[in-house]
This record gives structure tokens, sequence and C-alpha cells, in this order.
């Protein structure tokens, strides 16, 4: 069974998508005050800036939000910043902190992801 093959059998059966939850729990478990802070710092500028926002769907302000994650993540910091930028890129580096500590640092994780995905393997050339 090749690795693409497997990647796509472990998603197939949900674990993917279970793994990424337990992971998410873990995150809001944790010490999120600060993202918390940070994420109604957003909230207030972008309803400074636009107070409307206020009377439309919750979800579009989330989506806004969303997409300037996204944006500047994909971006990267540039020279002159809008105080949300900045409060953006504090988001973002926040996160990736999180994830580089929870998923790439993490010895656990990587032998259970490895096990699991042995296993599937040795299933795969059994049947």
């Amino acid at each position: 069974m090749d690795a693409q093959t497997l990647v796509n059998k472990y998603k197939k059966e949900g674990l993917f998508d279970l793994k990424r939850r337990q992971l998410l729990d873990n995150f809001v478990a944790s010490d999120d005050s600060k993202l918390n802070e940070l994420l109604e710092k957003l909230i207030d500028l972008k309803v400074e800036k636009d107070p409307g926002i206020l009377t439309q769907n919750k979800g579009r302000l989330v989506a806004l939000i969303q997409t300037d994650l996204l944006k500047r993540q994909s971006s990267g910091p540039s020279g002159e910043k809008t105080q949300e930028e900045a409060v953006v890129d504090e988001i973002n580096e926040l996160l990736t902190g999180y994830v580089t500590k929870v998923v790439d640092d993490n010895k656990e994780l990587n032998e259970e992801l490895t096990a699991k995905l042995n296993e599937m393997k040795q299933e795969a050339g059994s049947s």
C-alpha cells in the first residue's frame, strides 16, 4: 500500500477528523484567554470600522475574521500595519505556536499516528 492510499484510507475512516477534533478540543480547554482577548479586540476593531456588521448574520463576521486570518497568514508580514492587521498577525502567531508545540513537537502524537498507519498497512497486506 503506497503512502497516498494509506492517507486516503486514514481520512476515509474518519480518523483524521477525529484527531483534528481532539486537538481542537484540547486547545479550547487550554489557557485560551489570550486568544479570546485578541478575538474580542479584532471584533471591536471590525465593528468600529463598520457598525452595520452587528445587524448582519453572525456567520458573516466569523467569515470576515477567517478570511483576514488566512490572507495575512499567506501574505506574510508587510511594512506598515493597521491595528487590525497587527491583531490578526498576533492571532496567527499564537495559533502557529500552538500547532508547532502540539503537533510538530509532539512525540506521543507522532508515535500514535505511526502505529495506527502501520496497523492499517498490515491489515491491508493481510487482506
